[in-house]
């Protein structure tokens, strides 16, 4: 399991992300940690599985989002937006489309 350190350093992250985390197990008995958002009590959890070998987080469906040999690593991920879903099209900045310039053969 994590040690005093750890468990400190996702609490700190968790607060200032508005998340919350409870131990939990997965269905085999695995050790795992429950993160859930505070404010959005409808919104997916996520689950941290820890194995021998790092971490490994899965949304509700199991699905494997992202896996780490170490915490920190792993909430660097969901930093990144490794479980945000994907933009849709809409959302998506415009990029202008600019013909690229032809290139003229030199004649030496």
């Amino acid at each position: 399991m994590l040690g005093r350190h750890a468990l400190k350093a996702l609490a700190v992250w968790c607060a200032s992300r508005g998340m919350r985390w409870t131990p939990a197990r997965t269905d085999d008995g695995t050790p795992a940690l429950l993160l859930e958002r505070r404010a959005q009590p409808t919104a997916e959890s996520m689950l941290v599985i820890l194995n021998d070998d790092g971490f490994r987080l899965v949304d509700a469906n199991g699905e494997l989002l992202a896996s780490a040999s170490d915490l920190p690593s792993l909430l660097d991920a969901l930093d990144g937006g490794v479980a945000e879903p994907p933009r849709r099209r809409a959302d998506r900045p415009a990029v202008a489309s600019t013909p690229l310039p032809t290139l003229m053969p030199s004649h030496a």
